[in-house]
């Protein structure tokens, strides 16, 4: 082969592999970049993930920031968050601590051998013969 020939061939490989690398590792970058701004568009913020989580339960147990200390009880939260012993889904571990006293209930797929995921502390006040300031401890598991 001539080396015309061989330079005109070295030129359209040269063009080839840019035109095939380029656009992939440009397609690349923008699927990467996009993934990346998605992922933290839908993020959920930790603080607001156990402001859910406690206010969900506050209509089961009482008001607002009030839990009547009557109402805390393991049929109320077995009412309210009905889940099977074999369910994936959130596991929760209450504690109301009122007067140096916890009162403590699960959920029925809450797994003493399993890792805590999430423990939130918050004061609440508790509705027994009067307003108490008390203590409430959610634990989770399997979020």
């Amino acid at each position: 082969m001539n080396k015309r020939g061989e330079e005109i061939h070295t030129e359209k490989t040269v063009w080839i592999l840019m035109f095939a690398f380029v656009p992939g590792i440009l397609f690349l970058a923008f699927a990467f970049i996009t993934s990346t701004y998605i992922g933290s568009v839908y993020s959920f913020p930790e603080g607001l993930r156990s402001i859910v989580i406690t206010e969900r339960f506050e209509p089961c147990f009482g008001e607002k920031n009030t839990i009547e200390l009557s109402r805390f009880t393991q049929a109320q939260l077995n009412e309210c968050y009905p889940v099977k012993a074999e369910s994936n889904a959130i596991a929760l571990r209450m504690s109301l601590t009122l007067d140096q006293q916890p009162h403590t209930y699960t959920t029925q797929n809450w797994k003493n051998e399993r890792v805590t995921d999430r423990i939130i502390t918050r004061t609440i006040n508790v509705l027994d013969n009067g307003i108490k300031t008390g203590t409430l401890r959610i634990e989770v598991q399997n979020e």
